[in-house]
């Protein structure tokens, strides 16, 4: 038996010593990350590389052997510049795979770009629904949500746990605000409740006291879905126009990334989401007190699923063995991935390359 063992420790080195020379002639996996570094998501896009950039220095940026060489892209959440650094990524970095992606129509256009040079592309926070559904393509896996996943569940919940009957929607005039939308109208509506009035806010908006003031106060509740900076905003300028109607909506109007620069306008808002830091698991404790600790702020959603992804990518890598730049082979292990134990729970992928995960109802106290 000691001498089988001996024998099995041999193999078992020569092995690592072979793939350690394969993985150096190889040379570095890269991988390229798009996300907005300056403009109005500036600090969204900082979330995001926090997160992913965590990740990566927890593994030494090493996968399967192999190093990992990140090539970092400033997107300004602009679709057309988000195409070019794409581009630029694949034919100039010739990276392997491209991670990242805030905005809803940055996301819908890069898509199109990664089928047409068949690389793949994992999303980790831009929300669009057709990009896992009515404009899926081949090479794009998201693994973060839709605007609309989160309101379905949410729906049903505020008309027969609220008991609202008939809601304001306030909603970001872009494929993230419209999905938010109408995810919720349908199963509220389903309930038996009523959309009375609908707003649709440009994305650039920071002055809502025209939409403020023409709020129906016939309402129950208003539902706000709004993104970037707004939700700095709305919540101080409706308090401060003295509306008592209770509000509720989308998770990104009471993030972490905008909480802690909020103040009592924000109390009792309710909202759905898949992730929540205050989420009392163990995976979320750790992410949240290594996060906390290196950047000395709470993690947000933008900063865990960056973190996931890198979560996502390594154990595609690992399926590979390392043979990332065999796309083909790279694209069905991304779509074969499990995580059981990440930061917002347990979730994998449905057919669509869209993550079945839990969803969490939120209020701020």
């Amino acid at each position: 038996m000691k001498r089988l063992t001996g024998v099995l420790i041999l193999v078992a080195i020569a092995i690592a010593v072979t793939g350690a020379s394969w993985a150096a002639e190889k040379g570095p996996i890269k991988v390229g990350w798009l996300s907005p570094h300056t403009g109005q998501w500036a600090e969204v896009g900082k979330d995001m590389n926090n997160g992913f950039n965590m990740f990566m220095e927890e593994i030494g940026y090493k996968i399967a052997g192999r190093t990992i060489e990140v090539i970092r892209e400033d997107t300004r959440a602009v679709p057309d510049t988000a195409v070019t650094k794409f581009r630029k990524l694949v034919t100039h970095d010739r990276v392997a795979v491209v991670g990242g992606l805030v905005t809803a129509p940055s996301g819908l256009a890069v898509a199109a770009a990664a089928d047409e040079m068949q690389t793949p592309l994992i999303i980790a926070c831009a929300a669009a629904d057709d990009n896992t559904q009515r404009l899926r393509k081949k090479w794009v896996t998201r693994i973060g949500w839709t605007g609309s996943q989160p309101m379905f569940p949410f729906g049903e919940w505020v008309y027969n746990k609220l008991g609202y009957k008939r809601i304001v929607t306030i909603a970001v005039d872009f494929a993230f605000g419209y999905d938010n939308v109408g995810g919720f109208q349908r199963t509220f509506e389903a309930a038996g409740g009523q959309i009375i009035q609908k707003m649709w806010v440009p994305v650039t908006a920071m002055d809502f006291a025209p939409y403020i003031s023409n709020i129906r106060k016939d309402a129950d509740a208003v539902f706000v879905a709004l993104v970037g900076a707004a939700p700095l905003k709305f919540p101080k300028q409706y308090q401060e126009a003295g509306i008592r109607l209770p509000m509720i909506g989308s998770g990104t109007v009471s993030d972490e990334y905008v909480l802690p620069a909020q103040g009592d306008e924000i109390v009792g808002f309710i909202s759905p989401l898949h992730y929540s830091a205050a989420l009392d698991i163990p995976a979320n404790r750790k992410f949240q007190q290594k996060y906390q600790k290196k950047y000395n702020k709470v993690g947000s959603y933008y900063a865990s699923h960056s973190y996931e992804l890198g979560m996502w990518l390594a154990q595609a890598i690992e399926t590979v063995k390392g043979d990332a730049e065999n796309k083909e082979a790279l694209l069905k292990a991304i779509k074969g991935v499990k995580l059981a134990d990440p930061p917002r729970g347990p979730f994998q992928l449905d057919p669509y390359g869209h993550p079945i995960q839990n969803i969490y109802i939120r209020k701020v106290e």
